[in-house]
């Protein structure tokens, strides 16, 4: 008898081969496209995430800032005490005069001539040991007996640092003031009545019937509220009208990491003349009256212009682009005014890329000891003996 051979089982009837390869396709590219998605939203959760821990990072112990009716603020004399954050741990200490006492000053020889150098957190040198500021490497290395001593003060802006030669350092009587000029923020600060980046009533100035007058003195205790973006002080209130690379900036770390390695942000002349220049117009003035403060007792003034990570490493982000801006501007008053200059930004860019220890910390911006070794050096090379 012959073996029974059994029906095949029943099935669904398959799907024309073309129309089950685009189902396919389509469902792998949603697939694909919802995995892209979910990973840049962890992407961006973590580098908010990261920048958040970062910024809670910076603790600095109480007491170095203490008010001040006549400034704003000022050092508490006497004060040591430790700054940690994310990129270092280092130590602070202040003489009794409130400034950073990392030489022998105020207890100089008075044979020695001495440069006394006004600046803010740059020059004060957060970031960095009390050996490891440029001033110091100045002053232990100064040829001919020369002294420098560090007279910055964390967060002023020019018109604080007027106020603090006119009131304290002209008192002092050096040979030589070094004007520091930052032009991250300092330029920009100068019109408000609290910086930017510093949660603090300031004194301010106003040009009016032909002179500087001060507004905001006394000042009020801090806190002040809370200060518009650097973007907005560049760009105008009107975030509409901000360049959509801007405005997609200040919403994404991604996105701002992206752009930023793409550089290439427009700055017409026009956005500079309507925006930036009220603040180089009442700098020149501030300068002018520090140049006859400092006339009036035979005392030099020289000025510096310093820059900040942006400048150096990304010159064509928005960034980058305002600061050069300002750059030009203060050598060119400087310059105007037969003041001895030494442009430190310009040097620091030159040598920041090509740098083996990087200049600048990665997160917290300032100068890193490398940094500081560069600015001495060149400092030490450039000004007049």
């Amino acid at each position: 008898m012959e073996p029974e051979l059994s029906a095949p089982a029943a099935g669904p009837t398959p799907a024309p081969a073309g129309l089950s390869a685009r189902k396919v396709w389509l469902f792998r590219l949603v697939s694909l496209a919802c995995a892209c998605a979910a990973a840049a939203i962890a992407l961006e959760w973590f580098l908010q995430f990261r920048q958040t821990r970062i910024s809670r990072s910076d603790a600095l112990e109480p007491g170095l800032i203490q008010y001040d009716a006549a400034l704003g603020w000022r050092l508490q004399p006497n004060w040591r005490g430790e700054h940690r954050h994310g990129d270092f741990s280092v130590r602070y200490a202040t003489h009794r005069l409130g400034f950073r006492g990392d030489t022998a000053f105020p207890q100089r020889d008075p044979g020695r001539p001495l440069t006394a150098i006004v600046g803010d957190s740059f020059t004060f040198g957060f970031g960095v040991n009390d050996d490891a500021t440029f001033v110091h490497l100045l002053d232990a290395a100064a040829p001919g007996g020369a002294a420098f001593a560090n007279l910055a003060v964390p967060g002023y802006g020019t018109d604080q640092q007027l106020l603090l030669i006119e009131r304290e350092v002209v008192q002092i009587m050096p040979s030589r003031i070094l004007l520091v000029v930052y032009v991250g923020n300092d330029l920009l600060d100068n019109l408000r009545a609290s910086p930017l980046q510093v949660r603090s009533p300031k004194p301010y100035f106003v040009w009016q019937d032909g002179d500087l007058r001060l507004r905001n003195s006394p000042v009020p205790p801090p806190p002040a509220p809370p200060a518009e973006s650097l973007a907005s002080a560049i760009l105008g209130p009107d975030e509409s009208a901000w360049p959509w690379r801007i405005r997609l900036e200040q919403k994404s770390e991604i996105f701002r990491v992206l752009s930023q390695s793409a550089g290439g942000h427009a700055f017409p002349p026009e956005l500079a003349a309507r925006r930036l220049k009220p603040a180089v117009e009442l700098f020149g003035r501030l300068l002018d009256r520090i140049r006859q403060s400092a006339e009036k007792r035979h005392i030099e003034l020289a000025v510096a212009v310093l820059a900040g990570r942006s400048h150096a490493l990304h010159p064509n982000t928005l960034s980058g682009r305002y600061q050069e801006y300002f750059r030009q501007e203060v050598l060119r008053l400087a310059k105007q005014s037969d003041l001895p200059t030494v442009d430190l930004a310009g040097h620091l860019r030159t040598q920041a890329a090509a740098a083996k220890t990087p200049l600048y910390y990665l997160n917290d911006g300032h100068l890193t000891p490398a940094g500081h070794r560069v600015v001495a050096e060149f400092l030490a090379r450039s000004l007049p003996r």
